[in-house]
């Protein structure tokens, strides 16, 4: 008889201790730890991925007349290198609502912010660092087209 109230009580010690460590586990983290270190794990080689695609070069284009200042950049790819970049009014004049521009087979209407910046669209290129750009402005019944050069 002895030997089965000794049997019951091991396994009254077993499902306590197994209790106290799910007790544990939980408070300590447990599978939440867990569940982070893995989303860690897949957001390190994202990134590493992410970065892995970039090499980092980028052509800046620019150029600059008497009312008008352009930034253009395009960044290397394999295909179709992505672009961005501002136009900016410094003339004397006052600050023209909206201007017509025109460059790199892109086009379009703009309003330009109180500083007189119009920050062009993100798009794609096929424009490398040979290429010669130029993006011609309207606005009030005037036009200039500016030449933009790698800088």
């Amino acid at each position: 008889m002895s030997f089965g109230l000794e049997k019951l009580k091991n396994v009254g010690q077993k499902h306590k201790t197994t209790r106290e460590m799910s007790l544990l586990l939980k408070k300590f983290g447990g599978r939440n730890y867990m569940n982070f270190k893995r989303v860690r794990l897949w957001l390190i080689f994202l990134i590493l991925l992410l970065l892995s695609g970039c090499d980092g070069e980028t052509f800046i284009f620019s150029g600059e007349s008497n009312n008008w200042s352009v930034h253009y950049e395009v960044e290397k790819g394999d295909s179709c290198q992505p672009t961005s970049g501002t136009i900016k009014f410094i003339g004397n004049e006052p600050i023209p609502k909206k201007i017509e521009y025109s460059y790199d087979k892109a086009s379009g209407v703009a309003p330009l912010d109180e500083h007189g910046v119009f920050v062009l669209p993100i798009g794609c290129t096929h424009e490398t660092e040979n290429s010669e750009i130029e993006i011609t402005i309207t606005w009030d019944n005037q036009s200039e087209t500016i030449p933009l050069t790698v800088k």
